[in-house]
């Protein structure tokens, strides 16, 4: 395959939105293309300094074949086992383990100090919090990266979302590059899950 530039090119379109597709050569950027109808022309300019989608990238491969580790110990924190509602949690938690080893813990409800967010897992020492969307929505992705971006903050290692099955993986994707891209700190991740396996990862630069 043709290798790619990392620059993303933008546009407006006649109804005053943005579109943004990578040069010719990658998949998204003929749909991109139909769905922004009839362009204006390059906009760079009008983005100023914000540069809002340079500072994630994608490493999917990457995590599928280096984030391989040695399995250690998985743990159910205090109550999640007996807890219904814990159980995609758990679920998720032992894919992963089993697909990428290391150490995961199901934190339990109470392993937080008073005021502090309590995310999902530990996993290799990190915090990481899992999202299962119930609506097949873009605001659904946002929210949840938003929303578990803040779970992690204090030891930040990444936020896991599995979208509504009738949301496309590729447009989740995007709606979760978009929302990182936001905020975040350097190094956290965030990946897009599907029965139980990773489809995309995208990391903070």
């Amino acid at each position: 395959m043709k290798k790619l530039k990392k620059d993303i090119v933008f546009y407006r379109t006649k109804n005053g939105s943005l579109a943004y597709f990578y040069p010719e050569g990658d998949p998204e950027a003929y749909r991109a293309r139909k769905s922004a109808g009839k362009l204006k022309g390059p906009i760079k300019r009008e983005l100023g300094n914000r540069k809002r989608y340079d500072n994630v990238e994608e490493e999917t491969v990457r995590f599928r074949t280096k984030s391989v580790r040695k399995h250690g110990e998985f743990e159910l924190g205090e109550g999640v086992l007996r807890d219904p509602d814990r159980e995609n949690d758990i679920r998720t938690a032992r894919d992963l383990y089993r697909q990428y080893g290391g150490n995961i813990r199901v934190r339990g409800a109470h392993e937080h100090e008073v005021g502090q967010h309590n995310p999902d897992y530990m996993w290799d020492k990190k915090l990481w919090d899992k999202k299962d969307n119930e609506q097949p929505t873009k605001n659904a992705v946002k929210n949840s990266v938003r929303t578990g971006i803040h779970q992690i903050a204090e030891i930040p290692g990444g936020v896991i979302v599995e979208p509504h099955k009738d949301l496309p993986v590729h447009e989740a994707k995007e709606y979760a590059r978009q929302r990182l891209a936001e905020s975040g700190k350097t190094g956290m991740k965030v990946l897009i899950i599907r029965n139980g396996k990773v489809k995309v990862v995208w990391k903070k630069k």
